[in-house]
């Protein structure tokens, strides 16, 4: 698996323009099934900084192109 945290809030603009509430993403490629899936979201979810976690599929995205590297 590969991970990326990805910020939101650049100094120009915003990466995923219509999410400006989001301040941070994390990419993750090649994750092999839902359980690991689960699992993640079950520990970032007890990070006490973060205040919520959630699956979001690039696809659903205006602009899913800035989410290509």
């Amino acid at each position: 698996m590969d991970f990326f945290l990805l910020a939101n809030k650049g100094t120009q603009s915003f990466l995923v323009p219509e999410m400006k509430q989001i301040d941070y993403f994390l990419m993750i490629h090649n994750l092999i099934n839902h359980k690991d899936q689960d699992v993640l979201i079950a520990e970032i979810s007890r990070i006490p900084l973060v205040q919520a976690v959630f699956v979001l599929d690039p696809a659903d995205l205006r602009s899913k192109e800035n989410l290509l590297f």
